[in-house]
């Protein structure tokens, strides 16, 4: 009975590790003018289009250049009451909008825009727009490939299948039981 109970055990454990969170990373491609990425701490996203908040951003490196202006923006410059609309096709999420800005330096702010927006491409993610000083205003299509693919909704720590095999697990231990003892 102990060696059930401490298979059992792991079993649980090694279930529930492989069904937390981790992170979600998009990589900013196909425009000159942007690089770098911005990760979300999947935990509680739910890729539906609706507004998630940017306090769960748990990384973010982008440089920007603006005519000469290199314009850099970190973790410490996102907007965390603002938010980002993010979708999941086919179980790839997409960032495909803003509700506010995503990340302000002082003179500089970016946020992210629907495709079309300002006459950008339509690449099927958000653009991202870009404001400064003087009226700059701009808009940059831009690419944001994500680094694997997520639930659509969070997993909870024991799932069907778990249950299943759990389920199994203790009538196999069960029956291996009732025969050992019968046999004396």
């Amino acid at each position: 009975m102990k060696k059930f109970a401490i298979i059992l055990a792991i079993l649980v454990t090694t279930i529930s590790t492989a069904a937390t969170a981790g992170t979600l990373h998009f990589d900013a491609v196909g425009n000159a003018n942007v690089s770098g990425y911005l990760e979300f701490d999947d935990t509680n996203l739910v890729l539906d289009g609706s507004c998630e908040s940017n306090a769960y951003i748990t990384a973010l490196e982008l440089q920007v250049t603006v005519d000469q202006d290199v314009i850099n923006f970190s973790l410490g410059n996102v907007v965390t009451s603002d938010q980002t609309v993010l979708i999941s096709l086919d179980n790839v999420p997409m960032i495909e909008n803003g509700c506010g800005n995503l990340a302000t330096n002082g003179d500089w702010t970016i946020g992210f825009w629907p495709d079309g927006w300002a006459e950008s491409p339509i690449d099927g993610d958000a653009s991202l727009r870009v404001e400064g000083p003087g009226e700059v205003d701009v808009s940059y299509a831009v690419q944001w490939v994500a680094g694997a693919a997520i639930p659509v909704t969070p997993v909870p720590a024991l799932d069907v299948w778990s249950i299943a095999l759990l389920t199994l697990l203790a009538g196999l231990t069960g029956m291996l039981y009732i025969r050992r003892f019968a046999q004396t």
